[in-house]
């Protein structure tokens, strides 16, 4: 009788440890805009990459990652800003200021970028291209 009840114990926690690993889950799919656009005298840029997270067709949100060299023979403090634009041209989104401070000749290095402006707004799905700008 113990022996019949503690096989029917294993069997149930054996079956509850099988179905808890099954939930379900949604995919976060990642892809990457090629069309980036820079403006700056100051920094050249030497990494910059637009993920685009999306779940089934709808999109989450876009990153725009990027990375600079000071050109600019003196130290300097930059505002960084993306804007995010659709196929027509037409401004959606205008994201950052994001601050940075540069010495001179200094290049951002990084396997993972920290400079990363985002945009998940109501209009993120319309996005087709970005311009980063750099300012002092």
């Amino acid at each position: 009788m113990k022996k019949n009840l503690l096989v029917l114990g294993f069997l149930i926690i054996l079956i509850i440890s099988i179905f808890n690993g099954c939930q379900e889950q949604k995919a976060v799919e990642t892809s990457y805009l090629e069309g980036i656009q820079f403006e700056s005298e100051l920094v050249e840029l030497i990494h910059s990459k637009v993920i685009k997270r999306t779940e089934g067709e709808k999109v989450l949100n876009i990153d725009v990652e990027y990375l600079f060299k000071n050109i600019a023979d003196r130290d300097i403090n930059l505002k960084v800003f993306v804007e995010f634009y659709d196929k027509n041209n037409e401004l959606l989104y205008t994201g950052g200021p994001k601050y940075i401070n540069l010495l001179n000749g200094w290049a951002e290095q990084g396997v993972s970028p920290t400079n990363i402006i985002s945009y998940s707004g109501k209009q993120v799905g319309k996005v087709d291209h970005v311009k980063i700008i750099v300012l002092e």
